[in-house]
This record gives C-alpha cells, sequence and structure tokens, in this order.
C-alpha cells in the first residue's frame, strides 16, 4: 500500500520534519573476522558515533570476532565507506558493499 502524503511547504517546522525522517536511514555493517568486544566492538562505536551525518550505533550481533552493526546515517553507502577506512582507533578494510549493506574487515 503506498500512503500520499500532502505537505503545505509554507509550514516550515513540518518540512523540517519531513525531511528529518526522510534523509535518515539504516546502514547495516558487518564484519568477517576480528572484532573483539571490549577492544573492537566499544573502539568502533566511539568512533563512529563522532563521524558526521551518523546518528546512532548499534550492535545487532557478535559471535566470535563476526558482528553485524546497524548505523543511522544521512550518508550513502559509498561516503559511510570511505569515512569507516579513515578511521583512526581501528583499522577497517571494506571488502563488500552494496546500497544499504558494508562488510568490513579488521586490518
Amino acid at each position: 500500500m503506498v500512503k500520499i502524503v500532502r505537505i503545505d511547504w509554507r509550514d516550515v517546522k513540518e518540512y523540517e520534519n519531513w525531511l528529518e525522517v526522510f534523509l535518515w536511514k539504516t546502514s547495516v555493517i558487518s564484519f568477517t573476522t576480528g572484532l573483539p568486544y571490549l577492544a573492537g566492538w566499544k573502539t568502533f562505536e566511539a568512533e563512529v558515533k563522532e563521524v558526521g551525518g551518523v546518528s546512532a550505533v548499534r550492535l545487532r550481533e557478535l559471535t566470535e570476532g563476526m558482528a553485524t552493526i546497524d548505523v543511522e546515517t544521512q550518508l550513502v553507502t559509498d561516503s559511510l565507506a570511505d569515512r569507516l577506512e579513515e578511521l583512526k582507533g581501528i583499522r577497517l578494510e571494506v571488502v563488500e558493499q552494496n546500497a544499504n549493506r558494508l562488510k568490513c574487515r579488521v586490518k
């Protein structure tokens, strides 16, 4: 079902609310190997929260060094991948990418 919403664009507050909801999306980041809980996840979480355009970072699953993480962001996947590879505290390599998912490996 498609819901059509009419917004009076002269109402600035309504426009800002709509734009905020529209722009935020969730990207999923998967780690293939090498993400220990304390040294890896906590470092990753702290650094990614500082990246501009990221509003939330949530750990979905972490088992035997493999992790699945949700990142709410305004960045497209290409930009998010570039920012992840530039992190200082944890060195990452993006090994796979599609529209809403990145697969990374700890260097």
